[in-house]
C-alpha cells in the first residue's frame, strides 16, 4: 500500500479522526494484531465469533499508530483512531478507494474448482509482459480481497485477484471494490450447493463478477461446462476456452506425465501451441486455456504468455509432490469437491508406482444430496483402477462404498486422521504412490506431512 495518513484514510471510508493528530502515516493494512507493526492500520473487525476491538491494546504495542474501530470505547492512548459504522465495510471501502487511483490491468477469476489455479497460471503469463500481482494464499473472500488490494505498493501493471463466495451477493461486492477489467470463470460445480440450493444458483453467484461490465469489459469463461456453455453474448464480450470447436481458445491434446506434469497442445488465434506444464494435473489444460485467453485479451503476447506459465507453480497444497522412504506422496489436500476428487485420482494413476493409494477426506457444502455424490465419487474413482483406498471420516465412508460397489476390493476407512497416525507403517509401503484429498476443514497437510516422517 502507498503510505496514507490517518486523514486519508478516514476521508476514503466515511470516518472520522477521534483520537491523535490525524497526521500519522501507514503502509500496511492489517486485520490480525499479530501482524500489527510500525507502519500499519489495524481495522478491528468485529466477527461472528469474536471482537478485535479487545486486541487493539496488543496492536498498538506492537507499533501500530492507526486504528479504525467501530467502538468509541475503544479508543487507544497515543494513536489515531478512525470511527466509522462497520469496520469490514471501511476494509472493503478504503480498498475500493486505494485501487480506483491505481494505473493497473484487473482481471477477476472465479468458479466451482480450480479457480487458485487458473490464478496461478495466469499470473504467471501475465508476468511476461507486465510487472503483475496476485492474490496470495486464500485471499479471496470478503476480508481477503481487501487485503489483497491494499497490499499493491502501486507499481503494478496488471493484477489477478481470485473471487470465492459461500452465499449470494458476496462476489457482487468483491467485483463492485475491483471492477475488474476482465473476468474468468472456470466451471460450475455443486460446491455451496447447500446455500445456493442448485447449479443455477450457483452460476448466478458466479456471475456477479459482471455485474459492473460495460461493453469496454470481456467475460472468459470455460466453453466445456454444460452450464456456461448457454451463456449468449450480453453488454459485454464472451471468450470461451475449452476443448470443443466452438472454443475460441481450444485444447487439441494432452498428454498426461502424472506427478511430472501435462503436456498441452492448443489452437488460438491461427496459431498452434505446445506446452509443457510442470504441474501436474490433465485438468489443468483446461485452466490453461482459460489463463491464456485472458492473458491475450490483457494484451500480453499468447506465445510469450505460454512460455512464461510452464513455469508457474500452484500456490498451496495443490498436487504438491515430495518424496520419503521411496514413498511418493501427492498432497492436494487444500480442497475438495466431486469433479477436483475425481481429477486428482487421475493424475494419481497416470503416475508411476508399484501400488496407487487414494487417502481421500469428506467433501462439504454439498448439500442434502451429500451422501449420493460421495457414493457416485467413490464410484468414478473405483472405475479409474484405485489398488488402495483409505478414507477418513463419516462423509467419505460413502466414498468408500461407491468405490467397492465400482470393484474396489481393498479399502480401509478411519473415523479420523489421528486414528491412522499409527497405522501408516502398516498401511504404506516403499513404492506407493500415495493421493491425500479432502476438504479444506479435514486439515489432511497434516496427515501428509506425519507420512513424510513416518516413512523416512
Amino acid at each position: 500500500m502507498k503510505k496514507l495518513t490517518s486523514s486519508e484514510i478516514a476521508g476514503a471510508v466515511g470516518g472520522r479522526i477521534v483520537s491523535g493528530t490525524g497526521r500519522r502515516t501507514a503502509a500496511k493494512a492489517v486485520i490480525d494484531s499479530r501482524e500489527a507493526a510500525e507502519g500499519t492500520v489495524f481495522f478491528a473487525i468485529k466477527g461472528p465469533n469474536h471482537d478485535a476491538h479487545g486486541f487493539i491494546p496488543d496492536a498498538v504495542r506492537a507499533g501500530c499508530e492507526i486504528v479504525v474501530i467501530s467502538d468509541e470505547t475503544k479508543v487507544p492512548a497515543d494513536c489515531d483512531a478512525v470511527l466509522v459504522d462497520d469496520t469490514l465495510k471501511a476494509l472493503q471501502d478504503l480498498a475500493a478507494w486505494y485501487i480506483k487511483g491505481l494505473d493497473i490491468k484487473k482481471i477477476a477469476v472465479t468458479g466451482s474448482v480450480g479457480k487458485t489455479s487458473t490464478r496461478d497460471l495466469l499470473a504467471a503469463g501475465l508476468s511476461s509482459a507486465y510487472r503483475t500481482a496476485k492474490s496470495e494464499k486464500n485471499y479471496n473472500n470478503q476480508y481477503g480481497v481487501p487485503l489483497t488490494v491494499l497490499s499493491f505498493d502501486g507499481t503494478e501493471e496488471a493484477a489477478v485477484i481470485e473471487m470465492g463466495m459461500e452465499h449470494r451477493g458476496e462476489i457482487h461486492r468483491l467485483a463492485d471494490i475491483v471492477r475488474p477489467d476482465i473476468a474468468v470463470i472456470t466451471n460450475i460445480g455443486i460446491s455451496h450447493m447447500e446455500n445456493l440450493g442448485s447449479r443455477q444458483g450457483i452460476m448466478d453467484a458466479k456471475l456477479e463478477i459482471t455485474d459492473f461490465f460495460t461493453g469496454d469489459n470481456a467475460l472468459v469463461i470455460n466453453g466445456d461446462d454444460d452450464m456456461l456453455s448457454g451463456l449468449s453474448e450480453k453488454a459485454y464480450g464472451i471468450v470461451r476456452a475449452g476443448s470443443g470447436p466452438e472454443n475460441l481458445f481450444r485444447v487439441t491434446g494432452v498428454r498426461d506425465k502424472g506427478a511430472r506434469g501435462v503436456d498441452v497442445s492448443l489452437e488460438a488465434e491461427g496459431k498452434s501451441l505446445d506446452v509443457s506444464l510442470k504441474i501436474p494435473g490433465a485438468h489443468n489444460a483446461g485452466n490453461l486455456a482459460l489463463a491464456l485467453a485472458a492473458c491475450s485479451l490483457a494484451g500480453a503476447d499468447m506465445e510469450e504468455a505460454a512460455k512464461a506459465m510452464e513455469n508457474a507453480v500452484l500456490t498451496g497444497n495443490r498436487l504438491k509432490i515430495s518424496e520419503a522412504g521411496g514413498v511418493t506422496i501427492i498432497d492436494d489436500s487444500y480442497n475438495a469437491a466431486p469433479a477436483s476428487v475425481v481429477s486428482a485420482v487421475k493424475t494419481l494413476m497416470a503416475t508411476e508406482g508399484k501400488r496407487h493409494v487414494a487417502v481421500l477426506g469428506g467433501m462439504a457444502e454439498l448439500g442434502p444430496k451429500s451422501r449420493e455424490l460421495h457414493t457416485e465419487t467413490g464410484e468414478k474413482i473405483g472405475d479409474l483402477g484405485v489398488e488402495f483406498l483409505v478414507t477418513i471420516g463419516e462423509n467419505a465412508a460413502d466414498i468408500a462404498r461407491g468405490a467397492e460397489n465400482a470393484g474396489v476390493n481393498n479399502a480401509v476407512s478411519f473415523s479420523s486422521k489421528e486414528d491412522l497416525y499409527d497405522e501408516i507403517r502398516n498401511l504404506f509401503h516403499e513404492g506407493d504412490v500415495i493421493l491425500i484429498k479432502a476438504s479444506r476443514t479435514m486439515e489432511l497437510e497434516k496427515l501428509a506431512e506425519k507420512i513424510r516422517k513416518a516413512m523416512k
